[in-house]
């Protein structure tokens, strides 16, 4: 992996919540570029059936390419080919992981793309989409039945900040539903 002189993304969200929360007008395709770098690692991982399992603010890395914040996906220790006997396996983490991998239910790809809306929304609005503060809570609220009803301790996103145009209001909102 390359060396990534900025670091990852979680200290960059971290020393910049109030650019991002209230960003300037220049700020804007900072952050587009960066949430374009990310879907294009994802997309080039998913067309060669890799499952990364981990996406998260601390594994994406940034750095400066001809003077531009670049970012770049690492941490590929819990990134397999996508295979039926590890589409229940629970891995990565739970903060960021979509309530499959917890319930160790049938995943596919479609776990990194969860993961990468969890990851924007924190990123835009400091939260995480889920209605109970304590994940293990949340979580075993699922696990309690049968054919649990994850539309009912998944918040539609909360309050996404202004400033994002509509079209990425509902590309968040898109990742993180069912």
């Amino acid at each position: 992996m390359e060396y990534c002189e900025q670091g990852d993304l979680l200290c960059f969200i971290e020393d910049n919540k109030v650019i991002i929360q209230r960003p300037k007008e220049c700020h804007l395709p900072l952050y587009y570029s960066l949430v374009r770098d990310i879907v294009r690692g994802i997309q080039r991982m998913h067309s060669l059936n890799f499952i990364h399992r981990d996406i998260k603010p601390n594994n994406i890395f940034l750095k400066k390419v001809r003077g531009r914040l670049v970012a770049k996906i690492g941490d590929f220790d819990h990134t397999r080919e996508l295979d039926e006997n590890m589409t229940r396996s629970g891995i990565g983490t739970n903060e960021f992981n979509s309530p499959e991998i917890y319930l160790r239910k049938d995943y596919d790809l479609s776990t990194d793309i969860f993961s990468l809306g969890v990851t924007l929304l924190y990123m835009f609005a400091g939260a995480y989409p889920f209605k109970f503060h304590n994940l293990n809570i949340t979580f075993s609220k699922l696990a309690e039945k049968e054919k649990p009803d994850i539309q009912s301790i998944i918040e539609p996103c909360g309050e996404l900040p202004d400033f994002l145009s509509q079209e990425v209001r509902d590309m968040i909102h898109s990742m993180v539903s069912f």
